[in-house]
Order: structure tokens, then sequence, then C-alpha cells
């Protein structure tokens, strides 16, 4: 099962950290895809910018779907969401940009926005979708790590041998040499040791 904290999506490639839990054995895993996103990921990293546009106050008075059709909206985008928090004070910080004139951005970060606030707290209005948009976000993450990506926008002249793995590096799972396959850098937290391939 994997638990994701940190999703960063760029137009190049997408960079992951999660937990993958086998039963009672936890890895800690950072990843940096060297492959662009599919079209998919990058759709629902839209589907986030309305909520980007609320929690960080950049519209007022605006339901979701008002905000999501606004023509300013071409002007932001999500790039990155971390979780926090577990069970019902779990949640998210969405990472964003608005596009100003003169070719400068505005970054934006929100507060810690949960799922599910507690009867004392104020919670976000639209945090439902929210959940379901990050789920999305998670599913298409899993999918990435699977293999789906866009086209590498440059055609391989030559064809690469595949480098073998030395005895040490297959020591350590399997997956851990095909996400080098992919063309991921890794690094792996095992334990209380951290093992790096690049």
């Amino acid at each position: 099962m994997l638990t994701f904290k940190k999703i960063k999506v760029k137009s190049t490639s997408v960079a992951l950290e999660y937990d993958k839990k086998d039963g009672d054995f936890t890895e800690h895993w950072n990843l940096e895809g060297a492959r662009p996103p599919h079209e998919d990921m990058v759709a629902v990293m839209q589907r986030l910018v309305p909520h980007l546009m609320l929690i960080a106050g950049q519209v007022d008075g605006a339901s979701l779907d008002e905000t999501a059709e606004m023509m300013q909206a071409s002007d932001y985008t999500v790039t990155g969401v971390s979780w926090g928090g577990q069970d019902e004070s779990r949640g998210v910080v969405l990472v964003g940009q608005r596009k100003l004139p003169g070719k400068r951005v505005l970054n934006l970060v929100t507060p810690f926005t949960k799922f599910e606030p507690s009867e004392f707290e104020e919670g976000y209005e639209y945090a439902g979708p929210l959940f379901h948009a990050t789920e999305a976000l998670c599913d298409e993450a899993e999918q990435y790590l699977n293999g789906k990506h866009a086209p590498d926008s440059q055609l391989n002249l030559f064809d690469e041998p595949k480098k073998e793995l030395t005895e040490a590096e297959k020591a350590y799972k399997k997956t851990l040499g095909k996400m080098k396959d992919k063309g991921y850098t890794v690094s792996a937290l095992v334990g209380d040791v951290e093992i790096g391939i690049i």
C-alpha cells in the first residue's frame, strides 16, 4: 500500500515522496522521475487550481464552480501537493503560482486544510471535492510509478544498453532496480539505512 506525502509536477518530470507498507514493514521513498507527466496527471493538477484560488484567498464569495469558470484561472497553476495529519486530522497543503504582468510570478502556498475538520474548527467548504481531487492525483502518481507518462519530447538517437545492477544492488528489493531502469533517481530509507541509486 502506498501513502503519498508529496507530489510535485513539472513539465518535464514528477517528484514523489511516499511510504510503501508491506505488512509490518514500511519503506520511505523519494523519487524524481525523469519522464514528463501524462496529460491525465496534468489535468488532475488543473482540477486543484480552483481550490488553490479559494483557500489562498485569491477570490472571495465565489463558489467552486464559479471559480473554475473564471478566465483568470488560466493564470494559476498548482505545482505540488503535500499531505499531513492522520485519520480525521488528515489534510493537504497546495503549492502553486499565479502569473503576473512582466513575466513575474506570485508563489502561493495554502494553509494546511483538513479534509474533515472538527466541530470546533471552521472547515473548508469544498473539502469533499478537494479530497476526491487529491485521491485522483494519488491514483495518477501510482500509475506514473507503473510507467504511465507522456512521450519523451526528444527522440533517442541511439539505443543505450541497459546497465546491469551490481550484486549489492540486487540484494535490495527488485523494485529499486525497476525504478532505475524507468529513469528514476531513487533514494530509499530501508530501516535506518538510506539507499541511493543514481
